[in-house]
């Protein structure tokens, strides 16, 4: 029997573990593994015993965890997985690169731009262009905006290249957007407006009703010497705030927003990277508040967490 699938659960952070008899108590195992960091040394093994094993669900937890580790080697190491026969693989491996917050991880993305394993498989298409959105680097604006013509409304892959320009600032993103929004030969409302109209408003401020002549009304004002600003402009509705916001959060800020829903919250479209940054430090002070209560002698009384931190 081969030993890599032993070593890989060894390399794993943090796998739940039987019950032992007068072990350590259960929270204060989950207090270890919490602890326990994943070097990109780990990482990276953990991603070659994975691949070398060919179990789909080791490669899987492989993906999940270590790639989102921020390490030129552990990037290079998951973009092999972009050619995987498996397609849940290839989209996996796309998402973690999406939020893996090394600069290989956008240079990986943006060389896979001809790979047919992903372009031509219409979920993990989607994913591709939205980690370009996510990456927000200028290079990417020529694979996004390339043959970006009119479709149907169901068409999951040009609305994921449409909203992704809006994340990237740069003149050429309002110009494949106009383009977008004028090809074909229909006439009337495009499918996609929403979408369009979404990202030329974050990208210029414009107050523009969603309406594909006023846009192009005031495209024939303003194109020449347009300028945009280096911060996003904000939309005009609390639930398009919303909305725009959540489907940009990494992982992380999810979890605190669905976190802070619980505790009643719903002003989210309404917040601002600083209020966000101020939540992740909330949740790391949190975090870390719970750690020294763990170390602390137990004197048999509950502790509270009526505290309100986010």
């Amino acid at each position: 029997m081969s030993l890599l699938p032993a070593l890989f659960f060894i390399l794993l952070p943090a796998l739940p573990q039987e019950p032992v008899p007068d072990a350590e108590t259960p929270a204060e195992v989950e207090g270890e593994q919490e602890a326990e960091e994943l070097t990109p040394e780990k990482a990276l093994a953990m991603i070659e015993a994975a691949v070398k094993s060919k179990q789909l669900d080791l490669i899987f937890i492989a993906v999940q965890d270590a790639g989102k580790v921020p390490d030129k080697k552990v990037v290079k190491e998951l973009s092999k997985l972009l050619k995987h026969k498996d397609s849940e693989v290839r989209f996996e491996t796309v998402n973690a690169l999406r939020y893996n917050a090394h600069d290989e991880a956008t240079n990986v993305l943006l060389k896979a731009k001809s790979n047919k394993a992903i372009i031509e498989d219409e979920r993990c298409a989607e994913e591709y262009y939205y980690a370009l959105g996510q990456k927000g680097d200028k290079k990417a604006v020529k694979i996004l905006a390339d043959n970006l013509t009119k479709t149907n409304r169901g068409d999951k892959v040009t609305r994921a290249r449409i909203l992704s320009l809006g994340r990237i600032r740069e003149v050429e993103s309002v110009e494949a957007l106009m383009g977008c929004m004028v090809s074909g030969s229909a006439r009337g409302r495009h499918p996609q407006m929403t979408e369009i109209h979404t990202s030329l408003t974050v990208l210029t401020g414009a107050e523009i009703r969603m309406n594909q002549d006023d846009w192009i009304a005031w495209w024939n004002d303003n194109k020449r010497g347009l300028k945009l600003t280096k911060q996003e402009q904000e939309l005009g509705s609390r639930k398009g705030r919303a909305a725009w916001m959540t489907l940009w959060a990494t992982p992380e800020d999810k979890e605190l927003m669905e976190a802070a829903r619980k505790k009643g919250k719903d002003d989210f479209g309404d917040a601002n990277p600083e209020e966000l940054e101020e939540l992740r430090k909330k949740a790391e002070e949190r975090k870390k508040r719970a750690e020294e209560k763990k170390e602390e002698p137990d004197d048999g009384g509950e502790g509270s967490d009526g505290e309100n931190t986010l």
